[in-house]
């Protein structure tokens, strides 16, 4: 019995990537199961010792620890318990995964197809469902967060690019033992998630999917064996990018449209709620919550209420009426733990990055980069769906995947 704990809390663990890029609901339960069969797989004197002598393990570990110090700054302490909750997998997953060593490349490959298989599984939910309305109800609900059922879009374009992320990896390196027929698969699957990435309109999704694809490519043009892949590749990017331009961006309510004719015309409006828009007068309230209180912040889980006063003191009434967060991970770990957090958090994040990039780890690499773009427009440690992803993936590409 014993030897069949770890075959199960891997089985787990692959589960997980199926459910998280939209089952956020499910996933809490398969972590739950995933950390008792951890702690039933015995060594724990061991494990804990492994991850106290990780440097890596400490500095991620740090930054939970650190709100958790920063709970005795908050005057609300039911906002502070509440923000601790949804960042548990900030504190938890360092810790789990310090202990696991290196995962060989059979459940690397397992847990990659699982996730992607989450990504496609989703979309053709959402895909399917917008198909149903049109044809029953003649409804159009094929952009944006009338698509996306589970996620919000911004969302659920970074689970794509890491899906992506995972399907360069597995085409590209000899030791996944990828079949040509399991590469043909992979690439149609990419094809979609594409498409996907297309319908959602996520601004700051379409950046970041730019951005690895440029990485990508890049990537692909400094190996001679794979320069006529580059090709199929680049020519596939300009057919898509020629497709959303002229299918989405030159529409007149498209978002890019909406935020381009924003930009020329200079008229912003604080009782929008149009996300670019919204954003400016965010950040703008952000930036006077952080000069009152600019070296240890407010408390954890203060940020946004300081916000919901500044909108009211400001008269921003776009985002008050949306009660809308910082929108900016930066900005939202200031307010809650002044220049302090906001240090130790860079240091999270820029660390690691300048790992992965001495030591070649592409894919973490890309990862970082991902987490750094999204992190500047979603305050991403705020919900659920960014604490998990920040948390399962940050951890188990420096601890055991190791690419």
């Amino acid at each position: 019995m014993r030897q069949l704990i770890p075959k199960l809390k891997f089985a787990v663990l692959c589960l997980i990537a199926f459910l998280i890029p939209g089952h956020i609901f499910f996933t809490p339960i398969c972590i739950v199961a995933f950390i008792l069969l951890w702690l039933l797989e015995g060594n724990l004197g061991q494990k804990v010792k492994v991850w106290y002598k990780n440097k890596y393990a400490l500095l991620f570990s740090g930054f939970y620890i650190l709100y958790l110090l920063w709970l005795f700054r908050t005057p609300d302490l039911q906002s502070g318990i509440f923000n601790i909750q949804v960042k548990l997998s900030l504190g938890i997953f360092p810790f789990l995964f310090a202990s696991e060593g290196e995962t060989s490349p059979e459940r690397q490959r397992l847990f990659m197809w699982s996730f992607i298989s989450g990504c496609l599984f989703n979309g053709v939910i959402c895909l399917s469902y917008a198909v149903w309305k049109y044809l029953t109800l003649h409804v159009y609900e094929f952009t944006y967060s009338q698509l996306s059922l589970f996620l919000h879009p911004s969302y659920f374009t970074m689970y794509i690019d890491m899906a992506l992320l995972f399907i360069f990896h597995m085409v590209t390196t000899e030791k996944m033992n990828i079949k040509k027929t399991e590469k043909t698969g992979l690439l149609i699957v990419a094809l979609f998630l594409l498409f996907l990435v297309m319908l959602l309109q996520s601004k700051a999704g379409w950046a970041c999917t730019i951005l690895l694809i440029l990485a990508i490519l890049i990537r692909l043009f400094m190996d001679k064996t794979y320069r006529k892949f580059a090709i199929i590749v680049f020519a596939g990017a300009i057919a898509i990018a020629g497709i959303t331009y002229f299918t989405m961006i030159t529409k007149e309510r498209s978002r890019l449209n909406v935020a381009q004719t924003l930009f020329a015309t200079g008229r912003m409006d604080s009782t929008s709620a149009e996300s670019t828009q919204a954003r400016y007068y965010i950040w703008k309230a952000a930036k006077q919550v952080i000069i009152q209180q600019p070296i240890i912040g407010y408390g954890t889980g203060q940020a946004w209420k300081k916000l919901q006063e500044q909108y009211a003191t400001d008269k921003f009434t776009g985002p008050a009426k949306k009660m809308l967060n910082a929108h900016n991970q930066y900005l939202q770990c200031a307010i809650d733990m002044g220049i302090i957090g906001l240090l130790y958090m860079l240091v999270c994040l820029f660390l690691p990055l300048i790992k992965a990039i001495r030591e070649r780890r592409f894919t973490y690499g890309v990862l970082l980069g991902i987490l750094i773009i999204n992190m500047l427009v979603e305050s991403m440690l705020e919900q659920q769906a960014g604490t998990m992803f920040y948390g399962i993936f940050n951890s188990l590409l420096m601890f055991n995947f190791v690419i």
